[in-house]
């Protein structure tokens, strides 16, 4: 994919840079040389030092905080926020309606956003293993990611959603990565994927989009 040099110096507000997906979203944007906003609850959490990064304190729940990071207003939203409970929980589905409101509030139009697979209408896919931990213990997670989609499909935004598998912290295995829509994808995949890769595509797909207005399914080829 494209590395989208030609729009490099335009500015990402990262959400959920704390995490291993979002840690990886920043370190390789840092390195393509983007200027990044990462809005963050406890600005503690994140020790990088780099004077293209601003870390602006803020929480999705809190509609206010978020206002902050849309100055100077940021050319896109990269959104790797997650909340992982076993009981009922609307709190991601909540927040990214915030950050909807706070993005067309700012006239920030372009938004690229982790989901998972078993969201939305990739519900059951994954090979057995990950059709039970999705069934056992992901299934108030799924159920709030598909909440997330919908909003953020209804919000009139300039949206790509992407939705990988169980993460892993190898590297990234370039060329090996498979995008699908519908039941299935077109080849055998391993039903994992690196955040590496992750953060490359998200990177990638958020300085030269491909995707718009797509939600993604990702694996890695078998």
């Amino acid at each position: 994919m494209a590395e989208g040099s030609e729009r490099v110096n335009e500015s990402i507000l990262l959400i959920g840079a704390t995490g291993g997906t979002g840690r990886a979203v920043l370190r390789q944007g840092l390195a393509r040389g983007l200027r990044i906003t990462a809005l963050v609850r406890d600005p503690a959490r994140l020790t990088d030092h780099d004077n293209r990064l601003r870390v602006v304190p803020g929480d999705l729940l809190r509609r206010d905080s978020l206002d902050p990071a849309f100055a100077p207003r940021p050319a896109v939203v990269i959104c790797a926020a997650g909340v992982y409970s076993r009981r009922p929980d609307d709190r991601l589905s909540r927040g990214t309606a915030n950050l909807l409101d706070a993005m067309q509030s700012a006239g920030t139009p372009r938004l690229v956003c982790v989901s998972s697979l078993g969201a939305g209408d990739s519900a059951g896919q994954g090979n057995l293993p990950a059709r039970l931990i999705q069934r056992l213990f992901l299934s108030e997670v799924l159920a709030d990611k598909t909440r997330q989609e919908a909003l953020i499909r209804a919000s009139g935004l300039d949206w790509t959603i992407f939705r990988p598998p169980q993460l892993t912290n190898a590297p990234d295995r370039g060329p090996a990565l498979v995008c699908w829509t519908g039941n299935a994808p077109g080849q055998p995949v391993n039903w994992r994927l690196s955040r590496a890769t992750l953060a490359r595509l998200l990177l990638d797909e958020a300085l030269s989009p491909r995707y718009s207005g797509r939600a993604l399914n990702l694996s890695e080829a078998a």
